[in-house]
């Protein structure tokens, strides 16, 4: 297993990419509406949080591998959603 420091590392850095990516699509496509790209990165922000303390969160009790796992695939299935939102915006 990953270390837990490691798999904070990655939540920050996927988290910036999104950030990244809609000032990217912002910059590249003024004509996309700022709101939507407010509530993506909003959203991203959240989801960081959110990780963050579920990472923090374990106690102990059962296994600790299977318990980061299930949080990484979450997380990582809920990067490419926020990345989905941004491509369809560029549309």
């Amino acid at each position: 297993m990953a270390k837990i420091r490691d798999l904070k590392k990655d939540v920050n850095f996927l988290t910036s990419e999104v950030i990244s990516q809609a000032f990217f699509v912002q910059y590249l496509f003024p004509e996309t509406r700022e709101e939507k790209l407010s509530a993506v990165i909003e959203k991203a922000v959240l989801l960081r949080n959110n990780t963050i303390k579920s990472i923090n969160g374990y106690k102990k009790e059962g296994k600790a591998k299977a318990f980061y796992r299930e949080i990484q695939e979450k997380f990582v299935k809920e990067v490419f959603e926020l990345f989905d939102a941004l491509n369809k915006l560029k549309k």
